[in-house]
């Protein structure tokens, strides 16, 4: 098995290995079940809001420590005995990381912001700089400044002079909604 993909033969070995653990016995104490995807009734799936979620590997392991089978037995301890067996019927490599966005079929915005002026304008002016670098070598669209338009109104901004009020929340969006409108699947009324 690897991550980020699985074959029907590797699903078909873990049921097999799974039947040999079932009929091993210890102290008197038997494993009863290994369950696998295909034995949950109704559909495997435990996401509470996007239901692509699987309770039991269906075929790809998505993530470390994902579940693969659920062992039932007599118990507790003979059920963990036989869990650890998995190693022995699983072989299971990473798949290459995903480093990039790109990759991760996301989609980016980049938020330009600004430094103190206490920085200097030389370090200033290069920090704004590298988001106009940033976008153009990513190619991801750029919101020049988050704050524009009330970076100088101090009643925008919690007593740290940094943070900005729930009052100017609005205002942010307004500066953020024409980049990521068109990123979104569904359209807006907005």
């Amino acid at each position: 098995m690897k991550f980020g993909g699985t074959s029907v033969a590797d699903a078909e070995r873990l049921k097999r290995a799974a039947q040999r653990i079932v009929a091993q016995r210890e102290h008197g104490k038997r494993v009863v079940a290994v369950l696998s995807a295909a034995d949950i009734p109704g559909p495997n799936d435990c996401g509470s809001i996007v239901h692509d979620d699987p309770i039991l590997c269906d075929g790809e392991i998505r993530y470390l420590g994902q579940p693969v089978f659920a062992v039932i037995a007599e118990t507790r301890d003979i059920a963990r005995r036989a869990a650890a067996k998995a190693k022995d019927v699983l072989t299971i490599e990473a798949a290459p990381p995903v480093i990039t966005p790109q990759q991760a079929h996301a989609k980016v915005v980049l938020i330009g912001m600004y430094v103190p002026p206490n920085y200097g304008p030389d370090y200033t002016q290069k920090f704004h700089g590298m988001y106009g670098t940033l976008s153009s070598d990513l190619h991801v669209p750029l919101v020049p400044f988050l704050l524009a338009g009330i970076e100088n109104k101090p009643n925008m901004f919690q007593a740290d002079q940094i943070h900005p009020t729930q009052q100017a929340q609005p205002l942010l969006l307004d500066n953020v909604w024409p980049a990521v409108k068109p990123l979104l699947r569904t359209t807006s009324t907005r």
